[in-house]
């Protein structure tokens, strides 16, 4: 028993390992060259970032913010996402829509969950202050 656990333990320590190494120098930190064949080598292979294409991953644009997003999990690239700009306007009609609806879609997802947290935030305030309407709640602007 002693051994299983010793064995998860350290498993578990290099999977934390690789995790932040793949955090700080990216997944491919040891070429592409060596076997692994999970790398993406074009922007539409599966595992790519699409957010990231477009220049706006929320893991990143919203990593050590309040949203608590963990850091995203999906392949980051420059060269990639260099190459998905350069042809994005030769694409054919149905990429282009396969790659936009796939980022509204995790957009509006985000969007959804940012406004859930929201509106609980707004009806804690609500409870605590005993706050009847949602407009003195609002911020206005100072001059």
């Amino acid at each position: 028993i002693c051994s299983s656990l010793v064995c998860s333990c350290y498993k578990m320590a290099y999977d934390l390992v690789r995790q932040q190494l793949d955090a700080l120098m990216g997944v491919d930190r040891d070429g592409v060259g060596t076997g692994n064949r999970d790398i993406p080598t074009h922007y539409s292979d599966r595992g790519v970032c699409i957010p990231y294409l477009f220049g706006a991953c929320p893991g990143l644009l919203l990593a050590n913010t309040k949203a608590g997003l963990s850091s995203c999990t999906l392949y980051h690239n420059d060269k990639l996402s260099d190459d998905f700009q350069r042809d994005y306007h030769s694409l054919a009609d149905r990429s282009v829509l396969d790659f936009e609806r796939e980022f509204e879609k995790q957009s509006s997802s985000l969007v959804q969950d940012v406004e859930r947290k929201i509106s609980r935030a707004v009806k804690r305030l609500q409870v605590q202050y005993d706050i009847q309407d949602y407009g003195s709640l609002l911020v206005h602007e100072v001059h």
